[in-house]
């Protein structure tokens, strides 16, 4: 029945556990009210049915509480958008699930206005079944396993709340899990799989081709390097295009996110040839000129790919090439062109440099590189600094970062990708007389070992009263440039011939 919330062709409402029950067999079709509605219900097998032509969700989970249903077997045939129901229901999915505990296998989503598979993970539950006390975004993940999409017009597997999703081993909170999507095969739609906002969540051995802007992307995530603990995409294979749609356009393979640390293993790229995709890029929903974070990538592998990364300005992102196969050499770094680079990086390469306006360099493992970001807010003073460029310098050049009110957070204004061992000159824009300067800056994934370390250096035109470099931590000055063996971090030299203070 249209135009009735509750009103649908199948429904288990607020029935609890069903382990016995089942929906099987069913055709359902032409319905302007979804299709098969599970409302907290639990253990419920919904398998071999067709869904065809349906207005709103088609195979839909609603509260956040169910869990340990089986959805297997089904087959989703145009999942058509509704404006009678919830606002969820103007953009549809074939799949809506929202708690993860739960078992999608073996289902077929094939065309629709659209999403094929939604994961909706929100913080708590809502409807009837409403309580602060349980976290569907913190459940584990159950089973997303040999799954297909097609044809829709936004994406074929979406992860997306504005919660995000975070599996937990506690009910509201606990050590970080891993949650994985196994087995997807997505294709001709507008992106074949995303995840918006979420912790250690993994897909495993997809196949993504023929899609409009990317085959597999991630947004924001949350985790470490490498398959155990990170997030990341393992075991795909992703296709620029092929002769399923010979005059389609080619989207980029996958798009890394602009937060944080990332894992791209064993993955192969075909027919990334054409100039409008590239097998990779990076900062995912990036505002102009934002610095991500670093990409790991091992075991990756190319045929008819030699567009094999794009940059879209400079300090977008570093990407570590664990074991050669994206360069040649293990450990190298590749990154945008940047005037702070030593020649020891080879700049201008052709398969990293598919942007003109931003071309890719490789850096030896020699070096290592570090995201540094200022505060942009009340903290940096004079307030006469919030707007100005901020001038990196170093023997090789000078780099001009542009002020942002907003970054990739609320309070970054400045940030870009230097590198250990070298000493880098801060400046402002216009401010040579300005000689009171306090500022908050962060450098991500500097750790204790001795050679993981820079020097930063002002310039003053006079000698101040004083410095301060660690916040509640007095720091003295040392007699000459600190030590990195010896040191600590915040130490300092003032150099009163030349006045100029630095900080390791």
């Amino acid at each position: 029945q249209a135009f009735a919330l509750g009103r649908y062709p199948l429904h288990f409402h607020l029935v609890g556990n069903v382990s016995s029950s089942y929906i099987r067999g069913c055709a359902v079709h032409r319905t302007y009210n979804r299709a098969i509605t599970i409302h907290a219900a639990d253990y419920l097998t919904v398998e071999k049915n067709v869904v065809y032509n349906n207005m709103g969700h088609a195979i839909f989970t609603e509260d956040g509480v169910e869990q340990f249903n089986v959805i297997q077997y089904n087959l989703a045939i145009f999942t058509r958008t509704s404006s009678s129901l919830l606002n969820v229901d103007i953009t549809p999915s074939s799949y809506w699930v929202v708690n993860p505990n739960n078992i999608v296998r073996h289902n077929a989503a094939a065309g629709g206005t659209h999403f094929g598979y939604w994961y909706r993970t929100e913080e708590h539950p809502s409807g009837p079944s409403a309580t602060n006390d349980y976290c569907p975004n913190n459940e584990v993940m159950g089973q997303f396993y040999n799954n297909s999409a097609h044809s829709f017009g936004r994406y074929g597997l979406w992860v997306f709340s504005m919660d995000g999703m975070f599996p937990k081993d506690g009910t509201c909170g606990g050590n970080d899990l891993v949650a994985e999507w196994h087995d997807f095969t997505v294709w001709h739609c507008e992106r074949g799989a995303e995840v918006v906002f979420g912790g250690r969540l993994q897909f495993h051995n997809m196949v993504a081709l023929d899609n409009e802007k990317a085959g597999l992307e991630m947004v924001q995530i949350d985790g470490k390097f490498g398959q155990e603990d990170g997030a990341g995409i393992f075991n795909s294979l992703l296709v620029g295009h092929s002769a399923l749609s010979p005059d389609e356009g080619c989207g980029d393979g996958i798009i890394a996110p602009k937060k944080k640390v990332f894992n791209i293993e064993n993955c192969t790229f075909v027919n990334f040839d054409r100039p409008e995709c590239s097998a990779m890029s990076g900062c995912s929903q990036c505002k102009p000129d934002n610095t991500a974070f670093t990409v790991q990538v091992r075991d990756l592998k190319f045929e008819n790919a030699d567009q094999k990364l794009r940059f879209k300005w400079a300090h977008e992102h570093v990407w570590l090439d664990a074991d050669g196969s994206l360069t040649g050499t293990p450990e190298s770094k590749v990154v945008p062109n940047s005037n702070l680079l030593p020649p020891q990086c080879t700049k201008d390469v052709t398969e990293f440099s598919l942007n003109p306006q931003a071309p890719g360099s490789v850096c030896p493992p020699s070096m290592s590189f570090r995201r540094f970001s200022m505060d942009g807010s009340s903290l940096i003073i004079p307030s006469s600094l919030q707007g100005r460029s901020l001038l990196i310098s170093n023997s090789h050049g000078t780099d001009d970062i542009v002020y942002f009110k907003k970054r990739l957070t609320s309070k970054e204004g400045w940030a870009a990708y230097l590198y250990t061992g070298e000493t880098f000159k801060l400046n402002f824009d216009y401010s040579e007389a300005i000689q009171n300067i306090s500022y908050k800056a962060r450098f991500n994934h500097l750790t204790n070992e001795d050679n993981d370390y820079m020097y930063i250096q002002h310039d003053f035109v006079q000698t101040p009263d004083g410095f301060g470099t660690v916040k509640n931590s007095p720091r003295n000055s040392s007699d000459s440039i600190p030590d990195p063996v010896d040191s600590v971090h915040g130490d300092y030299y003032w150099n009163e011939a030349d006045k100029t203070m630095t900080y390791i």
